[in-house]
């Protein structure tokens, strides 16, 4: 069927990926697979949680739609935060990158997504570094204001394949407190950095 005659729909939607697993994958064979493991075992149960569907997974990494913007930003900083506790058990603990993005796709008789908005977030989640999660700035205008978000400012970047400045958000992972940022790009705004603390607003 033409891509052009899919059935389309708007979704909030992340990619995820292990960071450092081709170099666990060179030195440690058995290691390595047990991260992809955890990744899925993880990443169906936080999913389903979330009200969410796995839409595939793809060696290292996992993509994931959300009926809404915030359960798939509050599963994907979740999702971090488990796997950097749980991937412990292979040895050596290991951080996931997330980008999440909200836009149009197209949909295949297998369930499948295409389009913009999951290049988008592929693109989001290659450009940034180990246990941060990272929003576009459609996701930020929507989930800002929230109960229990905090922004600030990080700065802009250039995401090649998706045109000039876009907006990206990291997790913040090494608290007492289950604590995760967000990061906008944009053309010509700033980032922001968003924390979980159940007991702020």
């Amino acid at each position: 069927m033409p891509r052009a005659s899919l059935p389309h729909h708007l979704v909030a939607l992340w990619f995820a990926d292990i960071a450092g697993y081709s170099a666990r994958a060179a030195e440690d064979e058995r290691g390595a697979l047990q991260l992809i493991e955890i990744l899925q075992a993880l990443s169906r149960s936080n999913v389903q949680r979330y009200e969410g569907r796995v839409v595939k997974f793809f060696g290292d990494a996992v993509l994931a739609e959300f009926p809404s913007t915030e359960t798939a930003v509050r599963a994907a900083a979740a999702l971090g935060q488990e796997y950097a506790e749980e991937s412990a058990r292979t040895g050596r603990a290991h951080d996931l990158r997330i980008g999440i993005h909200v836009g149009d796709v197209a949909v295949d008789a297998d369930g499948d997504l295409y389009g913009d908005c999951v290049n988008a977030a592929a693109r989001i989640q290659a450009a940034i570094d180990p246990g941060q999660v990272v929003v576009s700035e459609d996701v930020w205008r929507q989930v800002r204001g929230r109960e229990g978000l905090r922004f600030e400012s990080l700065g802009c970047r250039d995401l090649k394949g998706v045109g000039s400045m876009f907006p990206l958000g990291r997790r913040v992972s090494h608290f007492a407190k289950p604590i995760w940022t967000l990061v906008r790009l944009g053309s010509v705004l700033a980032s922001r950095r968003c924390s979980t603390v159940a007991s702020e607003k």
